[in-house]
C-alpha cells in the first residue's frame, strides 16, 4: 500500500516515514492486512489522522497504534479542514460492498476530486447519494484508482467469482469446506457465501470480533462443530496439509480466495484439484469488468494510484497503454 498525495497538503495511506510529514492533512481509508505493527513513532509524527470509527479501532487493537492519533469522520457528511491557509472540504464515502474500506471526495475550488484507491466498484457504488451527482449533472476534476489490473482480460468479476464459488460448495455439500481468510478481508464475500448456502461460516475469534464491529456477526460462529464450512489461514493449504486434515476431520474441499494464488499455482492446476484444492482469482482491486461502472462517473482525469507517479490519459477511456505520465503536482518528489 503505497502513501498518496494529492497537492501539497493531502496525504492518504502513509505507512512509513516521508519527509515533511507534517506539512500534511493526513487520512486513512485502507489497512495494510500484512503489516504486523505501526511503524514506531510513525502516528506520533503524523497525528492527526482522519479515519473511519472501524479502521481506528482495527489499527489500535491489532496493530497498537496510540489512541489519540485519530480523529474519526462519520460517512456521508461534510467536512472542512484548514492547512496552510488553504480551506479543505471532504466527505467520507462508503456501502455495504466497501466496507471496511471508504473514499473521499474532495471538493474545492479547482474541483471535485474523488480518491477511490484499492476500492471496487460495483452498480452499487454508482448508487451511493454523494456518487450520483457524477453520473449526469456533475463532473469530477480528478478520478483516483488503483488500475493494476485494467489489463488484465483474464480476470472474472467478482460476481462471477463468487458464483463459482457457491456452485463448488453446493457441488460438495457433504464435504468439509475450507475457505481461505486473513484476520481482514473478504467479510461481504463470505456473507453473501453464507446467505446462500444457509449455513454460518466458522471463523476465528479475531475475524469475529472484526465482523462484529461489521454488524455481520450473524452469518458466523466461532463454533466449528456447528457447520461444515470454515475459514481457514493460508499457511494451512498445501496437498500435504489438506491430506493430513481429511484423515483427521473427514473429506474436504479448499477453496483458496487469491488472485496471486492462483497464477502461482495455475501450472499445477490438475494436481491441486485432484486433492480439493480450488484456486479463484479473486482480487479486491477493478479488474476489466469492472470498468464498465467506473466509466459511468463523469471525470476530466483519471489517476492510477498504484503508479509511483500518478498517470492520467485526459479522456473517457481507460487503458493503461495510452496513459502518459501527469504533470500536475499530485506526488511529493
Amino acid at each position: 500500500m503505497a502513501p498518496f498525495f494529492i497537492g501539497k497538503d493531502i496525504a492518504i495511506n502513509c505507512w512509513n516515514e516521508i519527509p515533511n510529514l507534517k506539512d500534511y492533512v493526513h487520512f486513512y481509508t485502507h489497512v495494510n492486512i500484512n503489516s504486523a505493527s505501526v511503524p514506531v513513532g510513525l502516528f506520533a509524527k503524523i497525528r492527526p489522522i482522519y479515519t473511519s470509527s472501524f479502521l481506528a479501532w482495527y489499527l489500535l487493537t491489532y496493530l497498537g497504534a496510540h489512541k489519540d492519533a485519530f480523529k474519526t469522520i462519520e460517512f456521508g457528511i461534510e467536512h472542512t479542514l484548514f492547512k496552510n491557509g488553504r480551506e479543505i472540504t471532504f466527505e467520507f464515502v462508503t456501502s455495504n460492498s466497501l466496507q471496511p474500506y471508504f473514499m473521499i471526495l474532495f471538493k474545492n475550488e479547482m474541483g471535485d476530486e474523488l480518491f477511490a484507491g484499492n476500492c471496487k466498484f460495483t452498480m452499487e457504488t454508482l448508487s451511493i447519494r454523494s456518487i450520483l451527482p457524477y453520473l449526469s449533472s456533475k463532473s469530477l476534476t480528478n478520478f483516483y484508482f488503483d488500475g493494476s489490473y485494467m489489463n488484465t482480460p483474464r480476470l472474472p468479476s467478482t460476481d462471477q467469482i463468487i458464483h463459482s464459488v457457491i456452485n463448488t460448495i453446493k457441488v460438495h455439500k457433504r464435504k468439509i469446506v475450507y475457505i481461505s481468510a486473513n484476520i481482514l478481508g473478504n467479510e461481504n464475500i463470505l456473507c453473501i457465501i453464507a446467505q446462500a448456502v444457509n449455513k454460518k461460516i466458522h471463523v476465528s475469534t479475531d475475524k469475529f470480533a472484526i465482523l462484529g464491529k461489521l454488524g455481520l456477526s450473524k452469518y458466523f460462529t466461532t463454533e466449528p462443530s456447528t457447520t461444515y464450512i470454515r475459514t481457514i489461514d493460508y499457511s494451512q493449504i498445501s496437498i500435504k496439509k489438506v491430506s493430513a486434515r481429511n484423515k483427521l476431520l473427514g473429506p474436504s474441499v479448499t477453496i483458496v480466495l487469491s488472485l496471486k494464488a492462483f497464477f502461482a499455482n495455475e501450472e499445477h492446476k490438475e494436481d491441486f484439484m485432484k486433492n480439493g484444492i480450488f484456486f479463484f482469482p479473486l482480487t479486491s482491486l477493478n479488474t476489466p469488468s469492472e470498468l464498465q461502472f467506473i466509466k459511468q462517473i463523469r471525470t476530466k482525469d483519471y489517476v492510477f494510484t498504484n503508479h509511483m507517479t500518478p498517470i492520467s490519459n485526459g479522456s473517457s477511456d481507460i487503458t493503461a497503454d495510452c496513459t502518459t505520465k501527469n504533470d500536475k503536482p499530485y506526488r511529493y518528489n
